[in-house]
């Protein structure tokens, strides 16, 4: 986990970007603009992706920095690859921690920008466990804004938040814990989860039945298991929660 100095020297070295005009030969011979614009890494020209003239190009630091600075000391990470950045961010203090089945938690956000099309920017809530990353998307759906507003407001909107995450994440806990499967809901699960033939041995060969538990190892394999791309891990993981999530709703009702 990095502290703030470090996530804010990982934020300043992810590359600023800019549109380019993108021309095409027409019959005439002649070059002429399109309505599509190319967006480039600033220092290398490196291309990212193509877009409309009406996209609207959100800088990493613009994104990060005001959620950063909105908290008088945190900790986190960052991983950013090809236009795609994720940043997690966990506030210091006791009122962002709680208890719940004899482990500690604290609460945190998930953020998410890419200049590459592949995301607006989001904000969602993010739970820490045993340096396992849990992405809530609970009842209290995270936030997302195609537009970059006011992060003062998002930042503040969470703190309000805070005892309704609390809630929902140890109504999960509770009720995954108490949930048992057969062999034929492993199979199920597993599939769902689309887990690697390696991850699926060893869930099996665990013995776990509550699903509280493979939820768990499932995450825990995940971040030793080799990826080309560390934002694919954290998307990997969003998808699990959100499996954990539907699961936990389905228990409820």
């Amino acid at each position: 986990m990095l502290n703030k100095s470090e996530i804010i020297n990982a934020v300043n070295s992810i590359p600023n970007f800019a549109f380019k005009d993108v021309y095409v030969k027409g019959v005439d011979g002649n070059m002429h603009k399109t309505s599509f614009k190319v967006i480039v890494e600033e220092n290398t020209n490196n291309v990212i992706s193509i877009v409309t003239n009406k996209y609207k190009l959100i800088q990493f630091k613009d994104v990060y920095m005001p959620i950063i600075d909105s908290f008088q000391d945190c900790f986190g990470d960052l991983k950013y690859c090809d236009g795609v950045g994720i940043m997690l961010i966990f506030p210091d203090g006791e009122s962002f921690v709680f208890d719940s089945a004899n482990h500690k938690y604290r609460v945190g956000l998930y953020i998410i920008n890419s200049v590459n099309k592949t995301s607006s920017v989001k904000i969602n809530f993010a739970i820490l466990y045993d340096n396992k990353y849990f992405f809530v998307i609970p009842r209290i759906k995270g936030f997302k804004r195609k537009h970059i507003g006011n992060i003062e407001k998002v930042v503040a909107d969470y703190e309000k938040f805070l005892d309704n995450i609390k809630e929902t994440w140890k109504t999960i806990v509770t009720k995954l814990s108490e949930k048992y499967l057969d062999d034929n809901e492993l199979e199920e699960l597993l599939n769902e989860l689309k887990l690697g033939k390696k991850i699926r041995k060893i869930i099996k060969n665990s013995g776990y039945k509550n699903v509280w538990d493979i939820f768990n190892l499932s995450i825990s394999e995940i971040l030793k298991k080799k990826y080309k791309k560390e934002t694919s891990r954290y998307e990997k993981i969003r998808y699990i929660c959100d499996i954990i999530y539907k699961y936990a709703v389905i228990e409820e009702l």
